[in-house]
């Protein structure tokens, strides 16, 4: 039976395309998403057009990827042609971003930054394997389907319950805070186009 591997898209310092954001301080963010069996919130609330960020670039050219905070990540337009061509699902929607200032850490001769655009990664049914993954909450109290409770006490691993997969390449996973998982051929396109700033921790999985 054919394997479906997962990866945890990881923010790595010190690689040559090393890229982040900040969002504008006068930014509009919206509610975060409320668990509909326990009422309570989960998530990270989103970040509302129009996008406008400030870009820090740590090495000597722009990641097609750049991290900030919370469920967005910022992409290159050669990014979004790697993912429409390669027919990859899980980031429905690219709004364009205002980059309102750019630091350059270490390279002073890097020119302008892409037009990046801002994608938001959504929580799906995919879910992690609770106990597989020594989740443990200080209240005890897990909800059975946003599989969260109050004040994470730890995680000892990432575990995916596949067969809660519903078969997108990026996604994020219920019973989780913010990571951003993707499938291996997320992983592999990245790879095979060289797409830069993008890091791959592999995730466990059960079947």
């Amino acid at each position: 039976m054919k394997e479906y591997p997962f990866y945890v898209l990881v923010h790595r310092l010190e690689n040559d395309a090393d890229t982040e954001f900040l969002i504008s301080l006068d930014a509009k963010m919206g509610c975060g998403p409320i668990c509909p069996a326990c009422g309570k919130p989960f998530g990270c609330r989103e970040w509302l057009p129009p996008h406008r960020a400030e870009i820090e670039a740590w090495g000597s050219q722009y990641g097609d990827i750049a991290f900030g905070a919370g469920n967005t990540v910022l992409v290159s337009p050669r990014f979004k042609q790697v993912f429409e061509e390669h027919s990859l699902s899980g980031l429905p929607e690219f709004h364009p971003v205002e980059v309102t200032r750019v630091a350059k850490r270490n390279a002073r001769s890097l020119g302008r930054p892409p037009a990046y655009l801002a994608v938001h990664v959504a929580y799906g049914k995919t879910a992690i394997d609770p106990f597989a993954s020594g989740v443990e909450w200080v209240d005890d109290d897990e909800c059975a389907l946003c599989l969260t409770g109050q004040n994470l006490r730890r995680r000892r691993r990432i575990v995916v319950d596949e067969k809660t997969w519903t078969g997108e390449d990026i996604f994020l996973l219920r019973g989780l805070h913010v990571e951003f998982v993707v499938s291996d051929r997320f992983r592999a396109v990245c790879e095979e186009n060289a797409v830069t700033n993008a890091m791959f921790v592999p995730a466990i999985h059960r079947r």
